[in-house]
């Protein structure tokens, strides 16, 4: 995994693991902590993106919201 998306999952709490499996021809994987969603995909917490530009600034603050979480 690259520097940056390792930094990503230290430094953004929300995100819970990055899979890059751009080696096998698929994307990175963002799977966010439990609670978190994307806010342009509400109730999906697990997002695919092309390149590591495109993970940073997918998952910046802006991108994510954090929902109330019903047992």
């Amino acid at each position: 995994m690259s520097k940056t998306l390792q930094k990503l999952t230290a430094t953004r709490k929300w995100i819970s693991y990055i899979d890059d499996e751009r080696s096998t021809g698929n994307s990175i994987i963002v799977t966010l902590q439990k609670g978190w969603e994307f806010a342009d995909d509400p109730n999906c917490g697990v997002q695919g993106f092309d390149n590591v530009s495109h993970a940073e600034l997918g998952t910046r603050k802006d991108c994510v919201k954090w929902v109330k979480v019903y047992l």
